[in-house]
């Protein structure tokens, strides 16, 4: 739907009818329009996105403009009066492309969090968020010419600048002739500021895949608190769904109410809230009561005495990780 193109409505409205049809819990439509390298959706894609979600559409993901476009979760009147909520993103941007036209280098990963309620059978958009990606030209010659920056981990931090830091880097490569190598630019502070809330991240997130402590509960899930200084839970799920496949797990962000599930031989999925998983079921095993004992005492009875060293102990281990690890419970 360019300049070029209009909307087969009838066309449009008949296979949107053949999906609902299929009993489908959403539908979500793929769509090319809006005008290249305009940031901003026109009054057209509005009126295109609305005769969508009318006409059965829950999810509208867009392309053609190359760059970045608004997204937002909708609240539509549908043509009975009543109202129903939908998700559309105007344009995701490029992923990996060779152009070199302003902000055709920035895309990001789209999260959507579904709920399905199973007593009712009706499946809601819950939410959204993404994750900002810069596509760095590293120019031809180069083993890996394109490669995608990862800035989530900068906006992950815990730290109040991060949003000004990423905002200041982008504009610096943006105003830099070959933009592509911003990162390069460490004696920007801004930059240099990125580069060490991404690391700082990065460390802290391999600090947990190392400390993180499973502990079973009396229904057979794996369950583990943990209390990370950055936002850092959707680094370290995947290690652990990885090597624990056909486990059910729990990993659960104190600090910000956030519970990683994994289902047993199924992908891993965020909830959000400490109303999902109630304190009366977190109940241990015996056999996770036993062990916890024996590897505890193990852990206070193999050191010799004489070569303790807590500075260093502290320096390897920071005491903040402690709170959540079995052999330091009771200490």
């Amino acid at each position: 739907l360019t300049h070029m193109s209009t909307l087969d409505e009838e066309k449009v409205r008949g296979d949107l009818e053949k999906a609902k049809a299929l009993d489908t819990d959403l539908i979500a439509v793929m769509i090319h329009w809006g005008v290249e390298y305009q940031t901003k959706q026109n009054s057209y894609q509005d009126q295109v996105a609305d005769f969508l979600f009318q006409n059965g559409a829950d999810i509208i993901l867009g392309g053609h403009a190359h760059v970045l476009q608004p997204m937002e979760l909708r609240t539509v009147t549908m043509p009975d009066g009543t109202e129903k909520q939908g998700f559309v993103c105007y344009s995701l941007g490029n992923f990996i492309s060779a152009q070199n036209d302003p902000l055709t280098d920035t895309t990001v990963v789209l999260t959507l969090e579904l709920k399905k309620d199973l007593e009712t059978n009706e499946t809601t958009i819950e939410g959204f968020n993404y994750r900002p990606m810069l596509m760095l030209d590293r120019e031809a010659g180069a083993e890996v010419r394109f490669q995608l920056l990862d800035v989530y981990a900068a906006l992950a931090s815990g730290e109040a600048d991060k949003a000004e830091a990423v905002y200041r880097t982008v504009a610096a490569g943006l105003s830099m002739k070959n933009k592509r190598q911003v990162m390069g630019n460490l004696q920007n502070p801004y930059v240099h500021r990125v580069f060490e809330l991404a690391r700082f991240t990065a460390n802290e997130a391999h600090y947990h895949v190392e400390f993180l402590r499973f502990r079973e509960l009396e229904s057979g899930i794996l369950y583990a608190p943990i209390g990370p200084k950055n936002n850092l839970i959707t680094f370290i799920v995947p290690h652990f769904a990885d090597r624990l496949p056909l486990e059910n797990f729990v990993i659960h962000d104190k600090i910000r109410s956030i519970f990683a599930l994994h289902p047993a031989g199924r992908d891993w999925y965020l909830v959000y809230g400490d109303e999902n998983i109630r304190q009366e079921k977190m109940v241990l095993s015996e056999g996770e009561n036993k062990y916890r004992e024996l590897f505890t005492h193990f852990f206070h009875t193999i050191p010799i005495e004489e070569r303790k060293n807590k500075g260093l102990q502290r320096n390897m281990l920071p005491l903040r990780y402690r709170d959540y690890m079995t052999e330091f419970q009771g200490e």
